[in-house]
């Protein structure tokens, strides 16, 4: 359009006309734009009529009255109601008004400027703008307090150097300049001319005032009169529109060139992303002059019943129409169009469609009508006069040239041309036919009670089945397949076994039967939905159900077509729209209401040369299918959050949210998370889907929990990802969400499995509850080990306690001990003397004096080596043997088995050796003690054992005292093992046993001691 543009530039750049056009001309241009309407609006209402989409109250706007429209840098739609501000995600509309700090509800004009900053003009208020998703006003931006002016509608523009000026049909204008404003006005003049716009051309400024056009340096170029109501501006071009007339302006160099102007009552003027203008009346819809002329010739009339207010085109191609009380309407590219009764069809359910060799699409409808439509021109053949029968067309089979067969509830119609012959009446054979099948020379029929064939000739029929038959179709080796009410049918065997009892998913009716292919087959019923079978030589080898390769199953298909080009799609009619199925991949294209088609219920469906057909309940609808793929470039966003909290739900509005990292901390008792999700693709809106991608990672440090942590270890320290397809635009974490940290990336991808490029992520942070977290768990396991060890240093304090105890009592034993052994010996000396034996006595005196040193010094200890022991221990045996003389024999075995300096308790032995020389002694005969060590297994054994009376007599003799009953040093003894006992922990054991227990002829005691010396060592 600009080359178009700049091409007429140069047409008028050798004229020396500035202001207007010939005189001579004016009556010609005036009434040619007239007639070039009255043209359109004619072809209009005999062809067809492009598809609108429309947006009222009932999909969320809180207003049927939209004033403007614009588009923001992210994508996002934004329209101007009198009942708030609206946001457009494809999907849902988010109102704003004042309890938002909108400071008036009924918004007139929208405008971004490059600084992302969408600028509001409300009635009778100042302007604002919204940036960054915070609403600047007056009242909390420093920068609108400067701005003085308050008018019903501003009009804002943006120049070079990124200062946006404001217009409002004052005399002053208001620039902004980064954080200045200043106010401006027109000063060539004495009576400054109201401005209602500013535009910028060749980097000048102009003034598009009420009255006139004005530039700096030229002062006023072109006079417009009084009857103004608005203008516009683009590339070099202002169109003017007034009461009586538009006006398009062109600047050449220096001087304003009138091009033309048509006398047609206008409203609203603006201008397009494609630089195309457009006047909006309040009751003829919208005028938009796209000439390949580039004047004001040959407009596009749309919506021409509707009162428009604004036009807008979106990044897409997408117009968007802001009308008076019926909310939007949006127009997509691709030219879809829609023939139905206000087009020349008597009724507009449209019930089957074909395609013949001269370009034309057949349609049937519920009445008995035949259409040949090409292009705009309708052509109808009623088959039937009314009767009482119903005369729904069943299907159409077109024929080379102008010739087909039409079959219908009244029976078989041979149509050529003009000429109609029909092949049975309503009452013959043939009535109430179901489906027609071509096949070379015969023409296969089913109906509600048989099925057979015709001659295509003769027209003589043969009947071949007596069952009611559904559905007709041929696969790739010519076999004849027939679908009933309850199952599948081939002409192999007559038609006789039912394929059904084998593949029970065809045990249901057959609503259609075309081929796919070498060897395959499509079937359609009730149940199952779509199916390929396996076919060969008129048998199913196998059967693939389709809906289980897809997202979104396919159910209610009514009928199907087999496109043949190269694609190789199978399109179904549905009551949901048209699908496409790609049977390669199961790639799958969705058409509906959103993408042009006059209903979703759909009853046929064809493509011919690129362009889809569809039959529908409200009309025949076509668009071409090359264009139906929709931007690629669209962006992906999360728009919000819900959830429960407590009995309270919650609402986070993500898109507005300044939060550089994209992260939501979410409370421990939230529940029913479910994030809001937008693609815009507005072509695609309610038939996009998204691919969630959730990472579960490690979360902070703050909120670790078992689970977490054990997760992380058991994923090996990666994090844990998982998609999802969602088919709606709400992603849902389910009832509950453990606690821990999600990262969300969403992408959104059209049906045709075209993805965007720009996706959206969040960072979700679940808290745990305090006591789930790591920390609790440590802190009580803190407390258990803080408790632990003040009762283990407890423990060892008595211990030290009870230690210093044994000590002491250990030692106040072997000082009791002492004195014991010194006064026995001291007895034992008296003997020598009485009679006198100087020698023995001598022996006997050295050897006490020998074991008293001894005794002094190893009393000290604990511990001695087992060699210092065994010598003291030899010694006092030896001091006995004196004693006693030949009546006392003693032996120590197995002490060259120990090793020499392996500890052993201090005089643990002498008491023991004591009490068995004093009173296990043999009553009459040579009284014998033997002394018997062992170390084995890291364990010590010492065994004393007498031959006298034993322990158990010399106790029960009666003129005994308790005290003789037991010695005093064994006593003691016993005190000093529990003291050792409880000092070192050494296992220390005791044991007295009477050799009589033993044997029952022996005679004696045996004294039993064992301990671990290794934990005296440690």
């Amino acid at each position: 359009m600009s080359r178009q543009l700049y091409y007429f530039t140069s047409q008028f750049s050798n004229t020396s006309c500035t202001l207007s056009v010939k005189p001579d001309l004016l009556p010609a241009v005036r009434i040619l734009p007239l007639i070039l309407m009255l043209f359109i609006g004619i072809l209009t209402s005999s062809g067809q009529s492009p598809s609108y989409i429309h947006y009222g109250v009932k999909e969320g706007l809180p207003s049927n009255m939209v004033y403007c429209a614009t588009q923001d840098h992210r994508g996002f739609l934004w329209f101007g109601t009198d009942k708030g501000l609206v946001r457009f995600d494809g999907t849902r509309f988010q109102v704003f008004g004042k309890k938002d700090g909108l400071p008036d509800p009924e918004v007139l004009n929208l405008f971004e400027d490059s600084q992302h900053r969408l600028w509001i003009s409300c009635f009778s208020q100042k302007p604002c703008f919204i940036q960054n998703g915070r609403l600047h006003t007056s009242e909390n931006d420093a920068l609108l307090s400067k701005i003085k002016v308050k008018v019903n509608l501003c009009v804002f523009s943006e120049d070079t150097m990124h200062r946006v000026w404001i217009a409002s049909k004052l005399k002053q204008v208001v620039v902004v300049d980064g954080d200045s404003v200043q106010t401006v006005e027109w000063t060539g003049e004495k009576e400054p001319d109201a401005t209602a716009r500013i535009a910028f051309i060749d980097g000048k400024i102009f003034w598009l005032g009420t009255t006139s056009v004005k530039e700096k340096e030229h002062g006023i170029m072109y006079s417009v009169g009084y009857h103004f109501k608005t203008n516009a501006a683009v590339d070099h071009r202002i169109l003017y529109s007034m009461t009586d007339k538009c006006v398009l302006l062109e600047w050449q160099t220096d001087h304003l060139v009138e091009i033309a102007q048509i006398p047609v009552i206008g409203g609203g003027v603006f201008a397009d992303r494609q630089h195309r203008f457009w006047l909006c009346s309040g009751a003829k819809g919208a005028l938009c002059f796209d000439s390949p002329k580039g004047d004001l010739s040959d407009p596009t009339p749309y919506l021409a019943d509707e009162k428009v207010n604004s036009v807008m085109e979106d990044w897409h191609g997408t117009l968007w129409f802001c009308t008076s009380g019926h909310g939007i309407y949006a127009l997509f590219p691709g030219k879809a169009a829609t023939y139905s009764q206000a087009h020349g069809l008597v009724t507009s359910n449209i019930t089957a469609i074909a395609h013949n060799d001269y370009g034309q699409i057949l349609a049937g409808d519920d009445v008995g009508n035949l259409y040949k439509v090409r292009a705009a021109h309708i052509e109808r053949t009623d088959l039937q006069p009314a009767t009482d029968y119903n005369d729904r067309c069943r299907q159409i089979i077109a024929l080379s040239g102008d010739s087909c067969w039409v079959a219908n509830d009244h029976g078989l119609f041979f149509v050529n041309g003009k000429t109609i012959k029909t092949v049975l009446s309503p009452r013959g054979e043939l009535g109430g036919l179901k489906t027609i099948l071509n096949d070379s020379s015969q023409l296969w029929y089913g109906n509600y009670h048989s099925m057979g064939f015709t001659n295509s000739a003769t027209l003589q029929i043969t009947y071949v089945s007596p069952y009611r038959t559904t559905a007709l179709g041929m696969d790739s080796d010519g076999n004849i397949w027939r679908g009933g009410l309850d199952g599948l049918y081939s002409q192999r065997d007559s038609f006789i076994y039912n394929w059904g009892d084998r593949f029970p998913a065809l045990k249901s009716r057959v609503i259609a039967i075309q081929n796919a292919g070498h060897h395959k087959l499509w079937v359609v019923t009730t149940e199952e939905g779509l199916l390929l079978a396996g076919v060969k030589n008129g048998a199913i080898t196998s059967l693939d159900p389709v809906n289980g390769h897809l997202l979104r199953p396919i159910q209610d298909i009514q009928s199907l077509f087999v496109d043949t080009s190269s694609n190789g799609r199978v399109w179904l009619a549905t009551n949901k729209g048209v699908y496409g199925l790609h049977a390669g991949d199961w790639n799958l294209l969705h058409f509906d209401l959103h993408d042009g088609l006059a209903d979703n219920d759909v009853n046929c469906v064809l493509v011919a040369n690129d362009t889809l057909w569809a039959g529908t309940v409200a009309g025949l609808s076509c668009f071409p299918l090359q264009q139906q793929n929709g931007a690629k470039d669209f962006s992906t966003f999360i728009t919000g959050l819900h959830y429960q909290s407590g009995n309270q739900p919650v609402f986070l509005n993500l898109l507005d949210s300044i939060n550089p990292n994209h992260q939501i901390v979410l409370p421990c008792n939230a529940a029913m998370i479910t994030l809001n999700l937008a693609g815009l693709n507005y072509r695609s809106q309610g038939n996009l889907l998204y691919r969630c991608v959730t990472t579960e990672m490690l979360p902070p440090v703050l909120w670790w929990t078992r689970g977490n942590l054990y997760s992380w270890i058991k994923n090996r320290f990666q994090s844990v990802h998982d998609t999802t397809i969602v088919t709606e635009s709400n992603f849902s974490f389910g009832i509950s969400l453990p606690s821990g940290r999600y990262q969300l990336q969403v992408t959104a991808f059209t049906a045709e499995d075209l993805f965007n490029h720009f996706s959206d992520h969040w960072t979700l942070i679940m808290q745990p509850y305090w006591y789930s977290t790591v920390w609790c768990d440590l802190l009580l396991w803190g407390l258990v080990v803080y408790g632990g060890l003040r009762v283990l240093r407890a423990r060892n304090a008595h211990r030290k306690l009870g230690a210093v105890v044994s000590d002491l009592q250990l030692q106040t034993l072997q000082s009791q001990i002492n004195p014991h052994f010194v006064g026995n010996s001291i007895n034992a000396i008296q003997q020598f003397f009485y009679p006198p034996n100087p020698a023995a006595a001598s022996n006997y005196v050295e050897l006490f004096t020998r074991l008293l040193r001894r005794t002094i010094l190893l009393s000290e200890r604990h511990f001695n080596s087992f060699e210092e022991e065994l010598a003291y221990d030899r010694d006092y045996l030896q001091m006995i043997k004196l004693r006693f003389g030949e009546r006392f024999e003693y032996q120590i075995l197995g002490a060259d088995r120990v090793p020499h300096d392996l500890p052993f308790p201090s005089m643990l032995l002498q008491p023991i050796l004591e009490n068995a020389t004093i009173h296990g002694l043999a009553v009459e005969g040579v009284s014998y003690l033997k002394l018997e060590f062992d170390y084995s297994d890291k364990n010590l054994q010492c065994y004393v054992i007498d031959n006298g009376m034993g322990y158990k007599v010399s106790r029960s003799r009666p003129n005994s005292k308790p005290v003789e009953h037991k010695s005093k040093g064994l006593e003691l003894l016993e005190k000093k093992v529990l003291a050792f006992n409880k000092l070192y922990d050494i296992d220390l054991r005791l044991v007295m046993t009477d050799l009589s227990e033993l044997e029952p002829t022996g005679t004696g005691t045996q004294v039993y001691i064992s301990f671990n010396p290794e934990k005296i060592k440690k």
